[in-house]
């Protein structure tokens, strides 16, 4: 009888409410929870994006131009321009014209225009290194100019090592330790 004179209906078990508040705040709830669950799946899609390009190395990307000009600027803040031709794990090959320049990656300061990454390298070709590139140059037995940190010099690639080669240079024999290496040009 006291419900009825203060205008309440009844609901059932649940005789102070009403059925048209609990399905108002249902469908907030669940778009509350829709919206948590987008902003959790971006949140997700940001990390996996982050994670992915954490993998890509600076070789991936220069292979991902391969046919395409690049420029590189060596350690020594000297600039050499080419088409890519080749890269792998461990140096490229630029061809502008009629020079040729085999450059190793950890000669570089930076490069551009880099974009996307190519396919990893696999196989024979992802355990090509420095020293493989140098003892084709000493077979072929052409003449060279070796960018060095400390400075330029021209002559043949002799004995390859393990991370040295020897230049043969007018004036002397040269022992070079591959990581002073910056670039090989032809």
């Amino acid at each position: 009888m006291l419900s009825r004179e203060i205008g309440n209906v009844d609901n059932g078990p649940f005789p102070y409410s009403c059925p048209m508040r609990w399905d108002e705040l249902f469908t907030e709830l669940e778009a509350e929870y829709n919206a948590a669950l987008r902003e959790e799946t971006e949140a997700e899609l940001a990390d996996m994006v982050h994670a992915e390009a954490a993998t890509i190395r600076f070789a991936d990307r220069v292979r991902g131009r391969v046919g395409e000009r690049l420029t590189v600027r060596l350690r020594n803040g000297q600039t050499r321009q080419g088409y890519v031709k080749e890269a792998n794990n461990v140096w490229s090959m630029l061809h502008e014209d009629h020079r040729r320049y085999l450059i190793p990656h950890r000669g570089v300061a930076y490069a551009w225009p880099l974009g996307g990454a190519a396919a990893g390298v696999e196989g024979i070709a992802a355990r090509l290194t420095l020293g493989y590139a140098l003892r084709a140059l000493a077979g072929a037995g052409i003449e060279v100019r070796l960018v060095t940190e400390g400075g330029e010099h021209r002559g043949r690639i002799g004995k390859v090592g393990a991370d040295f080669c020897d230049l043969h240079t007018p004036a002397a024999l040269l022992t070079v330790p591959w990581a002073a290496i910056l670039a090989v040009e032809t």
